[in-house]
C-alpha cells in the first residue's frame, strides 16, 4: 500500500488483516500515504484466531490525522492513528517509522505486539495526548 489517499472511510483508514485461522497477511508495507478522518483507526493491523500470521509488517513515512478509535481493540478508547492488535497469537516483527501524526489522542496503541522497531522517529504535534501506549 503505497502512496495512496484514504481520508474520509467509514472504518479504518488502511487496515492489514488476517481473515480465518490460520490466514496470513505477513510482509506488507504501508508507506507514503495520506490517512484522515477515518471511522476507525488510522492504519490497524489485526489478528483475531489462532494460527494467524500478521509478522513482519512495516508503516513508514505515512501522515495520519483526524481518525477514530479501533473498536476492535480493548485498549483503544479514543481516536487513533495506528493500532496493532492480537487477541491470540504475538504480533512479531512490526516496523513503525517515520510517520507524521496529528489531531488524534493516540499515536500508536499496541496489544499484544512484541518486537516494534522505529518508534522513536515518529513525529507527533502537540494535539497527541499519548504519542505510544504499549500493552
Amino acid at each position: 500500500m503505497l502512496h495512496n489517499t484514504a481520508n474520509g472511510n467509514g472504518a479504518a483508514g488502511i487496515g492489514v488483516f488476517a481473515g480465518p485461522p490460520g490466514a496470513a497477511a505477513w510482509g506488507n508495507t504501508v508507506s507514503g500515504n495520506t490517512v484522515l478522518n477515518n471511522g476507525g483507526a488510522g492504519i490497524m493491523i489485526h489478528s483475531h484466531t489462532p494460527g494467524q500470521n500478521v509478522n513482519d509488517n512495516v508503516i513508514v513515512n505515512n501522515m495520519l490525522s483526524g481518525n477514530q478509535l479501533d473498536e476492535d481493540n480493548p485498549i483503544d478508547d479514543a481516536p487513533t492513528a495506528i493500532s496493532l492488535f492480537s487477541a491470540v497469537v504475538p504480533i512479531q516483527h512490526t516496523v513503525i517509522a517515520a510517520n507524521r501524526i496529528s489531531n488524534e489522542h493516540y499515536g500508536i496503541v499496541t496489544l499484544n505486539a512484541v518486537k516494534l522497531s522505529g518508534l522513536p522517529s515518529n513525529k507527533y504535534d502537540s494535539s497527541v495526548a499519548v504519542p505510544v501506549s504499549l500493552h
